[in-house]
């Protein structure tokens, strides 16, 4: 779900999905899925789960484009919450 990097920052792409559903979406719209940001943002739906899984960084303009759709400031992209190791 997450980018590792040496700072303890990590990519949470969830963590912005769950707060447009929360706040941002309009009445009557559908909330926000893996697939429907896939279409708007421009990508397959599979790069997004790569992206929310933390397999592959997303590249500044993916960022640039996930904050649009989901009207969020790219810091809100990113937490410091700790994360546990995977145990797969």
């Amino acid at each position: 779900m997450a980018y590792r990097g040496g700072t303890g920052v990590r990519f949470d792409l969830s963590q912005a999905i769950d707060a447009y559903n929360r706040t941002a979406r309009g009445p009557g719209e559908a909330p926000m899925t893996q697939r429907r940001l896939a279409e708007l943002v421009g990508t397959t739906e599979a790069m997004v789960s790569r992206h929310a899984t933390g397999r592959v960084s997303p590249g500044s303009e993916s960022l640039i484009r996930y904050t649009r759709v989901v009207r969020c400031g790219i810091e809100e992209l990113f937490s410091d919450t700790p994360t546990m190791p995977s145990m797969a």
